[in-house]
């Protein structure tokens, strides 16, 4: 058919939260039951299309792992959920937020057990003078912090930087870099200069 659309749907009722469609799964024995499905096979297809105040919305009533939107991918390269916003400085392509207290807005799981280099979160920018991961605690009082990594493994890393120029660079009021060790032979600050030629410095002050 040339029609620009197979199935054409309208409520005009006001009421809070009518709908138009409304499909329901109705079988609490199933474990993959789906209340609504769309599917193309378009070369760049769109499965499910949402256009208003929120294009998509995901509500899950499930115990502790239930998810209210959930994107899977299963071939190499691929993306499971993606953001794009292209407005002005203050767009974002993809926000968490979460009113839980000790709650993550953003969590990131590498679950494979292979021997590669598992990424939980990774952040990029192309700009000049960008940021691939910024982190901004915004309250005025307490111990806050920008960016908190830790580790469990005995001899892991909880932050590390790599780059051609500064690996991890500190810049404060107070304090631009501070280490505290808390084992009995830890250490608070490590620097380590393994170049084997020219005047190469483990850790240097201004």
């Amino acid at each position: 058919s040339s029609a620009l659309f197979a199935l054409w749907l309208e409520n005009n009722n006001p009421a809070s939260g009518a709908a138009a469609v409304f499909a329901k799964f109705d079988n609490p024995a199933s474990t993959g039951g789906v209340g609504l499905r769309a599917e193309t096979n378009a070369t760049d297809g769109i499965g499910v299309y949402g256009v208003g105040t929120e294009g998509v919305r995901g509500l899950s009533v499930a115990g502790a792992n239930g998810r209210g939107v959930f994107g899977w991918r299963d071939l190499p390269g691929g993306v499971g959920v993606d953001g794009f916003a292209n407005g002005d400085a203050t767009t974002v392509g993809v926000r968490g937020t979460t009113n839980a207290a000790g709650g993550t807005a953003i969590y990131g799981v590498n679950e494979s057990d292979g021997s590669g280099v598992g990424v939980g979160v990774l952040g990029r920018s192309r700009n000049i003078g960008g940021i691939g991961v910024h982190g901004d605690a915004s309250a005025i009082s307490g111990t806050n912090v920008g960016v908190l990594g830790t580790t469990t493994a005995t001899n892991g890393t909880g932050v590390r930087g790599t780059s051609g120029g500064v690996g991890v660079a500190g810049e404060g009021v107070f304090q631009g870099t501070s280490g505290i060790a808390t084992g009995s032979q830890g250490i608070g600050v490590l620097g380590r200069a393994i170049h084997d030629t020219g005047l190469v410095t483990g850790v240097r002050g201004e």
